[in-house]
């Protein structure tokens, strides 16, 4: 992330980015944010006028009355907005925004620095559908390349198509060799196979961090993740989410992180997955990770389990779990040496249940 190109573009790097300090173009600026010093993304009505590219103007004209496909319009001034180092403004559509992909269009392409602010995430929809495809592809509503710096706000996406049998994933973080500074603030995602999903393989192995935060969004995945992380061993990304819900996955947990990845989980929501709403996999931690934290997090009822941590001889870091709420037997499930300070655990079926609402496995031990 030291490539000039990178910092000349948006004025904002990754050691801004990590330390709350720095600006976006043309008035979106970043402030002053709990935790990590990040303010909410915010453009003055200046920037609102010439200082923004407006999806619906010319000669982008999206329509957003729900039944033209504004697939072609948004990709095209998402090409004008990187271009020209300016954000993407949305404005509140008529109706919604439909984005209908194929098989020769499978995803809205995000191939530099971006900032995709919308007029509210209960005003502007967009809208993703699939009226046919071949179930052997993969199609993705955003496709962030590696090395991006990509920042969404005040949003609401959502999806059509009830994938089964093939994958159509919200968020896409490409994988690669470049690090990458990437926040999602006041976005509700609802649908997709995986809400918000980054891989670990690539040509080059994968090892460029992705420090991804997520700041007051509503994540309901159609089947899957609401966030999956996985990292090659070598490699480490970073998770912060805050003030955030994420809820009823069909099959899978709410959240699926690789224990090289540093982790920071603030007064955010878990409830409805049939099986850990956070889980630590993987077993050898041979990246760098700095933290794994959960604070002031609600546990629902409707969770399997709760959180499960990392495995293996190596347990650095310790997670650490303080001042959570859980609601529901097999609250955690300790495979390393962890911390537990200041949490609440209940069980409605107390009464009935034998279930261990903190249970240890190979011999690890929590304090």
């Amino acid at each position: 992330m030291d490539d000039p190109q990178h910092d000349e573009r948006l004025n904002f790097s990754r050691r801004e980015f990590l330390h709350g300090a720095g600006a976006l173009t043309a008035g979106l600026v970043l402030s002053g944010a709990p935790g990590l010093g990040l303010g909410r993304l915010a453009l003055s009505p200046r920037v609102q006028g010439t200082g923004v590219i407006d999806v619906t103007a010319a000669p982008f004209g999206a329509r957003g009355d729900g039944a033209t496909n504004d697939r072609a319009a948004f990709q095209a001034a998402i090409d004008a907005a990187i271009q020209q180092r300016k954000p993407l403004w949305i404005p509140q559509p008529r109706s919604f925004y439909r984005i209908e992909l194929d098989d020769a269009h499978r995803r809205l392409d995000v191939a530099g620095h971006l900032a995709i602010i919308g007029a509210g995430r209960t005003t502007t929809l967009v809208r993703f559908s699939i009226p046919t495809t071949d179930k052997s592809e993969y199609f993705y509503a955003f496709y962030v390349h590696n090395g991006i710096q990509f920042h969404m706000a005040e949003l609401r996406l959502e999806e059509d198509a009830h994938a089964e049998g093939y994958e159509f994933q919200g968020i896409f973080f490409e994988s690669g060799p470049e690090d990458h500074p990437c926040l999602i603030e006041a976005v509700d995602i609802n649908g997709f196979t995986n809400c918000v999903i980054t891989t670990a393989s690539s040509a080059s192995g994968g090892q460029g961090e992705l420090f991804l935060a997520i700041r007051g969004c509503d994540f309901t995945p159609q089947l899957n993740y609401c966030v999956a992380m996985w990292t090659v061993e070598q490699g480490h990304k970073r998770l912060h989410v805050y003030d955030s819900y994420f809820h009823d996955s069909e099959e899978a947990h709410l959240v699926y992180c690789h224990p090289h990845n540093s982790v920071h989980i603030e007064n955010t929501r878990f409830d409805g997955t049939p099986h850990w709403a956070f889980h630590f996999q993987g077993t050898a931690i041979s990246g760098t990770p700095e933290y794994q934290r959960f604070v002031g997090c609600w546990f629902g009822p409707n969770n399997g389990r709760g959180i499960i941590t990392h495995s293996g001889p190596t347990t650095h870091p310790r997670p650490e779990i303080v001042n959570c709420l859980f609601e529901g037997s097999n609250a955690i499930q300790i495979r390393s040496d962890v911390l537990i300070d200041g949490c609440y655990f209940t069980n409605d079926r107390d009464a009935t249940s034998n279930s261990a609402l903190v249970a240890s496995i190979e011999g690890r031990r929590g304090r």
